[in-house]
C-alpha cells in the first residue's frame, strides 16, 4: 500500500492521453489512435449501461481475460459472456458514472492501455484498468481488471477477513518467459531494497497503482515514495505466486495477471502490461488490488470520521465558515429570501449547535439552510467516504414510493408483503402523515428559485436515502396504507432494511439511475409516420466530438428524408456545458439567436470575457430542422437544460409537453467546493449567475409546458409514457 495524496471523487470527467514517444517525437497519427480508443471505451460503457450483451461482448478479443472484484473471478470470454448474457436478460445494465479516464497508446498504434475511476450505483467507486489491441476488426480488449480500492486504514481489517476464506495457491510461474523473469526480478529487487534495479523495470511513462483509490503513481512518484523506505531497509514484501502472461504476436508487448502473497496482509492481485525494448522487458502498467469477497464490500470504504461525535466548538467553526463562504461567494444569496430572513435562519441554526454531534448529523442540520439559498448548484456534495458512511449508518423503508398528486404510492416493494403491492397508497410513515413527510423532504433539497418539480423528481429518485438522512433511521416502520381497491386503511409494522438488504433490493428492482457515459444521445427515424425522435440525456457528454458528429448526421438525414415532425425528449437531461446546449438550440431554430445575456448587475468584467462568445448572435445550424417540433420536459431538467428550454420557448417554434421544467432561464454556477475542516463535509457553492438571452420570463419558476401531463398511478403501474404518447398523437395530427 502506498499513499501519495487524497483525491476527492468529482463528476467532472478528466481524460489524460499519452503516447510512447518514438525517438522523442509524438507520432503523427497518435491523436487519431487516442480518439479511437476514447470512442471505443465510451461505446463499451454505453453497451454495458444499455444491457446490450452483443455489443458489449463484441468489445473483447476471443482470448480476453476479465476479472471481477472478488477472489476467483477470473474469466475467459465464453464464461464471462454467459454471465453477462444472463445478467442483461432482465434489461438492467451495468450503469456507472465515469469520474476519470487515462489512456496510453503505443507508438505503432497496435496497443493501448487505460485506467478509469467509475462510480457505481449506491456510491461504490471502482477502478477499471486494462489493455487493448488493434487488429483488422479495430480495437478489442484483451485484459480487463475491475478493482475495489481499499483505504489504507481498512486494509488490515479487510486482510484479516480475506485470509479466513482465501487460501494461498500453489506456485505457478512460466519458466521459459523473459517477460515473466523480468516481473519476478522486479518483485525480488523490491524485497531486497535495490531501488535502482527495481525502478529499472519501469518504463519512463509507466503508471503503477497501490490498493487505495488515490494511489496512482508515475515513475517519479514511485522513486520519491520508496527511496526513504528502501534506505531504511524496509523492502516490498509481495511475492509472486501465480503468473499468467500473454505475449503479442509481434513480441513487443505482454499483458499479465498475477496472484501475490503480501506478507502481513493476504493475497493480492496484480495485472498490467509490459513493453519489450532494446534493453528488455519493462512495465508500462501495473494494477495492484485486493480481491474482495462480495460479503466484505462494506470494508472497502473509509468511515472518514463521519460517525464520530465532534465537539460543539468545532461544529460552530464549520458553520461559521459555511456562512461566511456563502455570503462571500454566492452571487444571488438574497434573491429569493431577504437578507433579514437569511440572517435569522443562520442565527437560529447556530443556536441549535449546543451538543456534540456527528458529521452526518451536522449534514442533516445544515441541509435546510443550504436549500433556502434556492440554488440547484449549491448543495452538499458527498465524497465517496461520506456517502458510504451515510449509507452504512442508515436503515431503510422496505418500499420505494412515488409522489403523485401530493400523495405517496408504492412503486417498488423490497419484501414479500402483499399489502404493499405497487399502487398501494402510503398514508402515514411512523406517525407522520405522508404529506408531512413529502414537505419535510422537499424542504431539504436545493432547487433554483421556488421550482417544486425538480424537488419532487429528487424525492421520487432518492426517497429512501433522503428519508434516512433527514427523518431518521428507525429499527422498524409503522405504516398506514390504503389499497387501490378499497377505502379501508390498514396498519403494518415492518422491520427496517439493512444497508445490504436495501442495496440488493435497489439492484434487483429499481429505481433505475440516470444513464451513464455514451448514452447521452439516442435517435430514431420513423419514416412511415413522418416522425423522428431525438432523446438527449446530458449536455456534458463523455465524448463531445462524437455527440456533435451524431447530431450533425442525424439532422442532415432529417433534411435529406424531409421528415416533417420531430420529438425531442429532454426529460432526463440535468444540464451540463453551454456549448452543448447551444449546439442543440442551433438545430431547432430557424433564425439567429443569442444564448446568454450579459447583466452588469449580475456579471463582472471577468464574466463578460468568459461569456463573450455566448452573448453574440449565432446562426442556425446548416441542417436546422424546418418542421414541427415537440419537446418533452420535466423536473429533472436543471442548469443548462433550463437555458435551452427558455430560449426555445421564446423562439416560439417548439410545442412543450410534460411538466414544469426543473430549471428556468437563470441559474448560478461556476461552482467551487468548500470542505469544512472539522466535519469533512464538502459543500458545492455557485459563484456566477448565468442568464439565457430571453425576456419576459418571471424569475424563480420553471418553464411551463403547453400541454401539461400529470402522472397517474395507473400509468405508473402499466409502465406507460403519457408524455410520449401525447407527443406522437399531436405529431400525427394535421396542422
Amino acid at each position: 500500500m502506498m499513499v501519495l495524496r487524497h483525491l476527492a471523487p468529482s463528476l467532472l470527467l478528466a481524460s489524460n492521453l499519452f503516447t510512447i514517444p518514438a525517438s522523442g517525437q509524438e507520432p503523427a497519427d497518435g491523436g487519431k489512435y487516442h480518439a479511437q480508443v476514447e470512442r471505443f471505451l465510451s461505446d463499451f460503457h454505453a453497451a454495458a449501461a444499455a444491457a446490450d450483451a452483443r455489443r458489449y461482448l463484441g468489445c473483447f478479443r476471443e482470448d480476453a481475460v476479465i476479472f471481477g472484484t472478488a477472489p476467483g473471478e477470473r474469466y475467459g470470454l465464453a464464461e464471462h459472456g454467459s454471465r453477462i448474457t444472463g445478467a442483461f436478460s432482465g434489461g438492467r445494465g451495468l450503469e456507472a458514472d465515469l469520474l476519470e479516464r487515462n489512456i496510453g497508446v503505443s507508438e505503432d498504434g497496435t496497443t493501448a492501455w487505460f485506467d478509469e475511476r467509475v462510480m457505481r450505483r449506491g456510491g461504490l467507486e471502482l477502478r477499471d484498468a486494462g489493455v487493448l489491441r488493434r487488429g483488422d476488426a479495430g480495437w478489442k480488449i484483451v485484459l480487463l481488471d475491475k478493482v475495489l480500492p481499499v483505504p489504507n486504514e481498512r486494509a488490515f481489517e479487510l486482510a484479516e477477513e480475506i485470509r479466513k476464506v482465501v487460501t494461498r495457491p500453489s506456485r505457478s510461474i512460466p519458466e521459459d518467459s523473459a517477460a515473466a523473469a523480468a516481473l519476478l526480478d522486479y518483485f525480488l529487487s523490491g524485497a531486497e531494497c535495490d531501488l535502482e534495479r527495481h525502478l529499472g523495470y519501469l518504463e519512463e511513462y509507466a503508471i503503477t497503482f497501490g490498493t487505495a483509490a488515490d494511489e496512482r503513481y508515475t515513475k517519479t512518484d514511485h522513486r520519491e515514495m520508496l527511496a526513504p523506505y528502501f534506505a531504511a531497509g524496509h523492502g516490498m514484501t509481495s511475492e509472486l505466486v501465480v503468473l499468467n502472461i500473454t505475449e503479442s504476436e509481434d513480441g513487443r508487448f505482454a499483458w499479465f495477471d498475477a496472484r501475490l502473497d503480501k506478507k502481513r496482509l493476504c493475497e493480492l492481485r496484480g495485472s498490467g502490461l509490459l513493453h519489450r525494448g532494446e534493453d528488455g522487458w519493462k512495465i508500462v502498467l501495473h494494477n495492484l488490488a485486493f480481491p474482495v469477497p462480495n460479503e466484505m464490500i462494506g470494508l472497502t470504504a473509509a468511515e472518514g470520521g463521519f460517525t464520530e461525535p465532534l465537539e460543539v466548538a468545532a461544529l460552530r467553526e464549520d458553520f461559521a465558515l459555511l456562512r461566511e463562504t456563502l455570503e462571500d461567494w454566492h452571487p444571488a444569496l438574497y434573491v429569493y429570501e431577504s437578507k433579514e430572513d437569511i440572517d435569522r435562519l443562520f442565527e437560529e441554526t447556530l443556536a441549535r449547535l449546543t451538543e456534540p454531534m456527528t458529521a452526518l448529523e451536522f449534514e442533516t442540520l445544515i441541509s435546510p439552510v443550504i436549500a433556502r439559498v434556492h440554488c440547484v448548484h449549491t448543495h452538499v456534495l458527498r465524497t465517496h467516504s461520506h456517502h458510504h458512511s451515510r449509507v452504512r449508518a442508515s436503515t431503510y423503508l422496505p418500499v420505494h414510493p412515488q409522489v403523485i398528486d401530493g400523495r405517496l404510492y408504492v412503486r417498488y416493494c423490497y419484501v414479500d408483503e402483499p399489502a404493499l403491492a405497487p399502487g398501494t397508497e402510503l398514508r402515514e410513515i411512523n406517525d407522520r402523515p405522508a404529506q408531512e413527510v413529502i414537505e419535510r423532504l422537499l424542504g431539504v433539497i436545493s432547487s433554483d428559485g421556488r421550482i417544486q418539480s425538480q424537488k419532487i423528481a429528487r424525492v421520487n429518485d432518492e426517497f429512501s436515502l433522503l428519508y434516512a438522512t433527514h427523518l431518521g433511521s428507525p429499527s422498524s416502520f409503522d405504516l398506514v396504507v390504503r389499497s387501490r381497491y378499497s377505502e379501508e386503511e390498514r396498519t403494518l409494522s415492518l422491520p427496517a432494511l439493512s444497508p445490504d438488504r436495501w442495496g440488493a433490493g435497489v439492484r434487483e428492482r429499481g429505481p433505475r439511475p440516470r444513464p451513464g457515459p455514451g448514452l447521452e444521445l439516442e435517435t430514431e427515424i420513423l419514416a412511415g409516420e413522418d416522425l423522428a425522435i431525438l432523446t438527449h440525456r446530458n449536455f456534458q457528454p463523455a465524448d463531445p466530438a462524437a455527440l456533435t458528429s451524431s447530431l450533425e448526421a442525424f439532422f442532415a438525414r432529417l433534411a435529406d428524408e424531409e421528415i416533417g415532425n420531430l420529438i425531442v425528449d429532454l426529460r432526463l437531461n440535468p444540464g451540463g456545458r453551454p456549448e452543448q446546449g447551444s449546439l442543440l438550440v442551433s438545430y431547432l431554430v430557424n433564425e439567429p439567436y443569442t444564448y446568454f445575456q450579459f447583466n452588469p448587475e449580475k456579471n463582472s468584467l471577468r464574466d463578460a470575457m468568459a461569456l463573450r462568445s455566448f452573448t453574440q448572435p449565432r446562426p442556425p445550424a446548416e441542417h436546422h430542422f424546418e418542421g414541427r417540433i415537440f419537446m418533452l420536459i420535466g423536473g429533472r431538467n436543471t442548469s443548462t437544460a433550463g437555458h435551452v428550454i427558455s430560449i426555445l420557448k421564446q423562439a416560439g417554434r417548439v410545442v412543450f409537453i410534460g411538466q414544469e421544467s426543473g430549471a428556468t432561464w437563470t441559474c448560478n454556477d461556476n461552482s467551487k467546493d468548500l470542505v469544512l475542516p472539522a466535519t469533512g463535509i464538502q459543500v458545492h457553492i455557485a459563484r456566477t449567475t448565468y442568464q439565457a438571452a430571453v425576456s419576459g420570463f418571471p424569475p424563480g419558476i420553471g418553464i411551463r409546458p403547453d400541454h401539461e401531463v400529470r402522472p397517474t398511478v395507473e400509468a405508473m403501474l402499466a409502465g406507460r409514457d403519457l408524455e410520449m404518447e401525447l407527443a406522437r398523437k399531436l405529431a400525427g395530427e394535421e396542422e
